[in-house]
């Protein structure tokens, strides 16, 4: 990326910190998860395929108000990360060869390296949450209950 495509994608990032964020970006997010999830597969952006769905995982967990164990400025970066890959018009628009995607992934990097720790937090608790599941009795027709 040459000295002019950085600036560009520096403005873009500053653009993303300043802009508040609401409900309807959250769902315009949540409502284009497969098309979002569908551009990782561009070049540029498959090194970052992997993060997306705990991404959008941990979206929907807070929106739901399942998990709020994270900074609201974290829920915006990634909401605002994912918006701006989905978006076509960014700083360099995704239908220019080559270097279409090449801004979204430096702000996909940026935005991962800010979240990174609330990420795996993130994981280390949807993980325990699995691991409750599992051992959660359950009551079926065949299992008899054994009073003490």
């Amino acid at each position: 990326m040459n000295k002019d495509e950085k600036k560009k994608v520096d403005e873009a990032i500053k653009a993303i910190e300043k802009r508040g964020y609401s409900d309807a970006d959250v769902d315009k997010v949540l409502d284009n998860e497969p098309k979002i999830k569908k551009k990782f597969n561009a070049e540029a952006l498959k090194k970052f395929a992997g993060h997306v769905p705990l991404m959008f995982s941990m979206i929907k967990d807070y929106k739901a108000k399942k998990y709020r164990a994270v900074p609201v400025k974290s829920i915006v970066a990634i909401v605002a990360t994912l918006l701006y890959v989905f978006l076509p018009a960014d700083v360099i628009p995704d239908i220019v060869p080559a270097l279409g995607f090449t801004d979204d992934a430096v702000v996909v990097a940026w935005c991962l390296k800010m979240v990174a720790s609330d990420l795996e937090k993130y994981k280390e608790w949807k993980d325990k949450q699995a691991d409750i599941k599992d051992v959660t009795p359950t009551e079926d027709a065949d299992s008899e209950v054994v009073h003490v």
